[in-house]
């Protein structure tokens, strides 16, 4: 042997190198290496679902905001229903204070008419009365004209 190397001994240690290699191998780094790809595997499924998850919420927030819109075009809508409704309902009590103060108008002219025609009739009949005593206190006096006549000749003769 030259240069005092022992081939034994460098082949005992290969092969306790290999063998403490070959059972590092199974002990340490196979359940190292699962270990480690069951948490890349653990962390890759949470990543998945917070995506799918995030996926989902905007998913879901394009549909409330679909619904939203909607419900913001009905809303305007049923505004706008009950603007229109409100107009109209407001036409028609305005169309009818006018009917009815055409009506209080019709029946006011009526009623003046009425007045007016019965004051008429009235100042007639005071009139005729005025008319009857003026002419009956002539004909119990006699005729004015000869009265005065009269009482011109009795003065004419006093004098």
């Amino acid at each position: 042997m030259p240069l005092n190397i022992n081939v034994q001994q460098i082949l005992l240690h290969m092969f306790n190198f290999v063998l403490l290699f070959g059972i590092s191998y199974f002990l340490l780094y196979t359940p190292i290496k699962k270990f480690m790809d069951d948490r890349k595997k653990y962390y890759e499924d949470i990543d998945k679902e917070a995506k799918d998850n995030l996926k989902s919420a905007e998913d879901a927030k394009v549909l409330y905001e679909n619904k939203l819109s909607l419900l913001d075009d009905e809303i305007a809508k049923k505004q706008n229903e009950a603007v229109t409704e409100a107009m109209n309902k407001r036409d028609e009590i305005i169309k009818h204070a006018k009917e009815e103060a055409a009506d209080i108008i019709e029946s006011a002219r009526k009623t003046g008419e009425f007045e007016r025609e019965r004051n008429v009739l009235a100042a007639k009949q005071e009139i005729e009365a005025y008319v009857s005593k003026a002419a009956e206190e002539i004909v119990q006096k006699g005729d004015p004209y000869e009265s005065f006549a009269n009482a011109v000749k009795k003065e004419a003769t006093n004098d």
